[in-house]
């Protein structure tokens, strides 16, 4: 009987794994398709796209930055009021990606209109939204190389392949992620610390993590606009980690020695080597005086410090 209950559980989870990434690619497809008929595709390679191009930013520019302070506002009463605003603020700012994503040599075409939200960042310049390059730092070899020998199509390929590598990879965590937590419920034990859960406390956000940064990565193979919006990508997954601290606050809270023990012997995302994991979360004990924020004003606090200063890291980057 467990047998058959373990393999119902996989088969669940590989179906509600799957399913996501069926919606995440194909709805955005079906309504690029839509849109397509509404909005013309505007091009900056003559004339009269230019013109037609400037005529719609000075139409949406409205648009957008009402949306951006939509957004803001549900990311503050995310940290105030209730953290599942945080996951609206995090797909919210990550949305437009699918517009880069969808379009290819055209500033709007279909679903490419999404990207509107952005465009108070780009009118300042097209360079904010690359101030967060400091996230491509995997990439940078790939990125510098084609950069200077943009001829060498065998690296191109071996980066297209490196960034599927990783996105596929999202999918299988996120999956073994879900597959664990369905069974943990059933079991009904206090705290997930077997499987997966054995090596990251939060596999279902790695998962989204990996595979929207492979994602992201993509945006930039365009020849006609390679602006690899790594801002907003930054400004996403601090929400989505976030989001996982204020939930390890709230299993604290509940559980007490025996999540404790848990988040001592398990890393929060990645298993890293010792150094890593130190110089990385240095910014936070030194602005918290502990490893670990214990509410939410302290949550905001990491998460604030962590995008200022991944956004000035990313200022020698921003011309790749």
């Amino acid at each position: 009987m467990k047998v058959k209950v373990f393999i119902a559980i996989f088969v669940l989870s590989v179906v509600v794994s799957f399913s996501l990434l069926f919606l995440t690619l194909y709805i955005p497809y079906l309504v690029n398709k839509y849109l397509e008929r509404m909005f013309p595709d505007i091009t900056s390679l003559d004339p009269v796209g230019r013109q037609a191009r400037e005529e719609f930013i000075n139409r949406a520019l409205p648009i957008g930055t009402i949306l951006l302070i939509i957004l803001a506002v549900i990311i503050v009463l995310g940290f105030l009021v209730n953290k599942g605003l945080l996951y609206i603020g995090s797909i919210g700012f990550y949305l437009p990606v699918f517009g880069s994503f969808a379009f290819t040599m055209f500033f709007l075409a279909g679903i490419g209109v999404l990207r509107v939200l952005w465009l108070p960042l780009y009118i300042v310049s097209p360079y904010v939204l690359k101030l967060g390059h400091i996230v491509l730092a995997p990439m940078l070899f790939f990125l510098v190389v084609m950069f200077f020998m943009p001829q060498l199509r065998a690296l191109y390929t071996l980066m297209e392949l490196t960034i599927l590598a990783i996105m596929y990879t999202g999918i299988l965590v996120f999956t073994l992620g879900v597959f664990t937590w369905i069974y943990w419920r059933i079991e009904g034990k206090p705290v997930i610390d077997y499987w997966i859960y054995k090596y990251s406390r939060h596999p279902q956000y790695l998962g989204y993590l990996l595979w929207s940064y492979g994602l992201l990565c993509t945006t930039g193979w365009s020849p006609y606009d390679n602006i690899i919006p790594s801002l907003p990508w930054l400004i996403s997954a601090i929400l989505v980690i976030s989001k996982a601290l204020l939930e390890e606050i709230d299993m604290v809270r509940k559980h007490g020695d025996t999540y404790l023990d848990y988040r001592r012997k398990t890393p929060f995302l990645l298993p890293l080597p010792r150094i890593l994991s130190r110089a990385i979360t240095y910014p936070a004990r030194r602005i918290l005086g502990k490893r670990y924020p214990e509410n939410t004003r302290e949550v905001a606090l990491v998460a604030v410090t962590y995008t200022i200063l991944l956004i000035i890291l990313s200022f020698p980057l921003v011309y790749l």
